[in-house]
């Protein structure tokens, strides 16, 4: 490309990241938001399927305890595979591609596991259906974020995570219908499959992240993007398959993950992976070792097992006004400071659980930390695709959501192993100073990215803007970004979501 063509079209990406910045939230972003949202929805139905599961597979196929332990962890190894496939595939391929791709593998693995002769067919169904879920969740937020204006950025992303407690709703609900059913943990499965087929006949109207294909130097498809979002054009429509710009051969698509992983761990970006990796290892430690053992430590405390799921079911009912909470909070607070807040309350209601000494007190502290942990999952979708730039994006997100996924496992092991030595007080007393511990590290080292654009954490970052062909930038007078990127303010925001 000639020095003038590519000043042509740099301008013109410029005149495009402007206009997206400038686009009122209306029906497309809305819309946009619900199709991404209810993806999420498998997340939670897939991590709550296995535990429900659980105990009709062991009875029916005769597990052990190590076995059953295996089994358990199955999705969790697949949401660390998923996210690493996921973000990888989504830097080459596009955001849109893998979004459909990862509900159909969702899809693929329930219904292997609805028919599972062994546990062991059972076991790699509930890994394929963890890589589906791992690698629709990392992607979605950043395909939100890319969408949206800054000044509503964080709000969406935080919202679509929202979807995440109806997962776990369903589960339940699929426990009750089927829980005493012979058989029933297949019939669970194969309920739990069958809406993700409308949901992928109605994201096939979705278009691809703007941000992304001028990355690519898909200029046109990206102006065709903006006009739909702009709400010029009624409907999205891509451009017929000659008029495409090729963005490399397919074979070379692992050299291009391979390169946009690299870029993550880069001396540019390392802090910032190791940074995102290091707060969802926290999160995901107290959110599993929390909602995977609370019926166990309830039963061992000597309640019922009645009462246990009971309280169990109320406690998840609280996830839903935390991840709402993140969402309306993001558009008053800075990211980074709110995450602390909900760290510092998360650890109170975990002391508070540790001196529980009846039944109330369990359940007030046990919502409580279900509010706040649930708050800190959704801001925390919201705040770590921020950290990196276009063409590695969801590539970082992924890396540091995938190590962060360590500490699902973890958690519920060291609970585990631990238990008895240090009983129901000192498991919360652990969660409690892991929480703490969240708090300080994000307080010292976590970047404030509150109405700043991607494109000006960019070139704060990397001194240049991908959306903009890798142009150099100077973030201290960025003069293309002045009109570009700069956020504007906005009189009032819409609500988040549009029911479909």
């Amino acid at each position: 490309m000639t020095p003038s063509l590519e000043s042509q079209d740099n301008a013109r990406a410029a005149v495009l990241l402007e206009r997206v910045e400038k686009t009122p939230v209306g029906r497309p972003q809305r819309r946009i938001a619900t199709q991404t949202g209810l993806g999420y929805t498998y997340e939670g139905l897939d991590a709550a399927t296995v535990s429900i599961i659980l105990p009709a597979a062991t009875a029916v196929f005769g597990l052990t305890g190590a076995e059953t332990g295996l089994l358990g962890s199955s999705v969790l190894i697949g949401f660390m595979v998923g996210s690493l496939i996921g973000g990888g595939l989504s830097d080459s391929y596009g955001r849109r591609a893998v979004l459909m791709l990862a509900l159909a593998v969702f899809a693929f693995g329930s219904l292997l596991g609805a028919v599972a002769p062994t546990w062991e067919f059972l076991f790699v169904a509930r890994v394929i259906t963890g890589v589906g879920c791992g690698a629709e969740v990392v992607v979605a937020a950043v395909y939100v974020s890319e969408m949206i204006a800054t000044r509503n950025r964080e709000t969406y992303v935080s919202a679509v995570v929202v979807f995440v407690s109806a997962g776990w709703c369903i589960a339940a609900l699929l426990g009750v219908i089927f829980g005493e059913v012979d058989g029933g943990f297949r019939y669970i499965q194969f309920a739990g499959a069958l809406p993700v087929f409308a949901l992928l006949i109605w994201r096939r109207v979705l278009p691809e992240s703007p941000r992304w294909l001028l990355a690519k130097g898909r200029i046109d498809e990206a102006e065709n993007v903006v006009d739909y979002l702009e709400g010029t054009a009624r409907s999205f429509k891509r451009l017929p398959r000659d008029q495409r710009v090729r963005t490399g051969a397919s074979g070379a698509v692992f050299a291009n993950a391979l390169r946009s992983y690299a870029d993550a761990f880069g001396r540019t970006l390392i802090r910032h992976t190791l940074l995102g990796a290091f707060t969802w290892f926290i999160i995901f430690f107290c959110f599993y070792g929390f909602f995977t053992w609370i019926p166990s430590l309830l039963i061992k405390e000597g309640y019922a097992v009645a009462a246990s799921f009971m309280f169990t079911l109320l406690i998840n009912l609280a996830q839903i006004p935390g991840y709402a909470s993140a969402s309306f909070l993001l558009r008053r607070f800075e990211p980074k400071r709110l995450l602390a807040a909900y760290f510092v309350l998360g650890a109170m209601s975990a002391a508070g659980m540790a001196y529980a000494v009846n039944a109330a007190m369990i359940l007030v502290f046990g919502c409580l930390m279900a509010f706040f942990m649930s708050g800190l999952t959704g801001a925390n979708y919201a705040y770590t695709p921020q950290f990196f730039r276009t063409r590695s994006r969801n590539s970082g997100a992924a890396a540091a959501s995938a190590l962060g996924r360590s500490g699902s496992i973890l958690a519920p092991i060291i609970i585990g192993v631990f238990f008895d030595n240090i009983g129901f007080a000192g498991v919360f007393f652990m969660l409690m100073a892991v929480m703490l511990l969240g708090a300080v590290g994000l307080g010292l080292f976590g970047p404030r990215v509150k109405n700043k654009s991607h494109e000006l954490l960019e070139a704060e970052r990397t001194g240049t803007v991908d959306a903009l062909g890798g142009a150099a930038v100077d973030p201290a007078a960025p003069a293309v970004l002045d009109r570009a990127v700069a956020p504007t303010a906005e009189p009032k925001s819409p609500s988040p979501v549009e029911q479909p």
